[in-house]
């Protein structure tokens, strides 16, 4: 799954702090009712990532675990284990 990188670690003080200054100069805003972010993107310069296509879940990882067990006879009996992990 993939999304657009719209903004930037840095930005989010600018987004909370559009959002309470919004909420006070437009207090007829119905709950739950979406900000209007694109009125005032240019002016604000809220969105500063650079629009690419990125992976959503950045910290992918593989692992694996494998379990050997032989028995050459009723009394000897010998067990392996591997762990593999990838990150």
């Amino acid at each position: 799954m993939n999304g657009e990188r719209r903004y930037n670690t840095s930005d989010a003080w600018k987004v909370i702090a559009f959002g309470q200054w919004y909420n006070l100069n437009y207090p007829e805003r119905e709950f739950g009712q979406e900000l209007p972010y694109n009125t005032f993107k240019d002016s604000l310069n809220l969105f500063t990532g650079d629009g690419a296509v990125v992976p959503m879940n950045p910290s992918d990882k593989l692992a694996g675990n494998l379990k050997f067990y032989f028995q050459p006879t009723a009394s000897i009996q010998a067990f392996y284990n591997f762990f593999l992990g990838q990150y």
